[in-house]
C-alpha cells in the first residue's frame, strides 16, 4: 500500500494541528489544489481560520561518498524548511521539537480529517 497524499494546518486561533488527505484531484493541480483542499476541510470543520504548512526545502550537510562508519559519526539531521503560515513568501524553521504527549498536555489538538 503507498503512502497517502496528505497537507497539514495549523488554525490562527487556537494551538491545533489539522492533518488531511488530499484527493486525487486536489493532489494534480498543484497550488490550486492546495488551497482547495484548505477550503473543503475548513467547510467540513466549519472554520475559517486553517493555514497550511508546506515543507519547502530540505538542507543536507551530510556528504556522499564515504564509508556508512563515518556517515553515522559525521551525521547531521537535516535543516527542514518550511512556509510560514502567516506569511506568503515566508520561511518558518524549527526552533524546537515537542512530543505528542506534550503537545497535547499543554493544550493542544490534533484533528485528522
Amino acid at each position: 500500500m503507498g503512502m497517502v497524499p496528505s497537507l497539514s494546518f495549523t488554525s490562527t486561533d487556537c494551538k491545533e494541528l489539522i492533518l488531511a488527505e488530499v484527493t486525487v484531484a486536489e493532489c494534480s493541480d498543484g497550488v490550486e489544489g492546495e488551497e482547495a483542499c484548505r477550503r473543503r476541510i475548513g467547510k467540513k470543520l466549519e472554520r475559517d481560520d486553517l493555514l497550511l504548512i508546506r515543507l519547502i526545502r530540505r538542507e543536507d550537510e551530510n556528504q556522499s561518498g564515504q564509508s556508512f562508519q563515518d556517515f553515522r559519526k559525521n551525521y547531521k539531521a537535516p535543516r527542514l524548511v518550511y512556509s510560514d503560515p502567516f506569511s506568503t513568501n515566508g520561511e518558518a524553521e524549527l526552533i524546537r521539537r515537542e512530543e505528542v504527549e506534550t503537545f497535547l498536555s499543554h493544550g493542544g489538538k490534533i484533528i485528522k480529517v
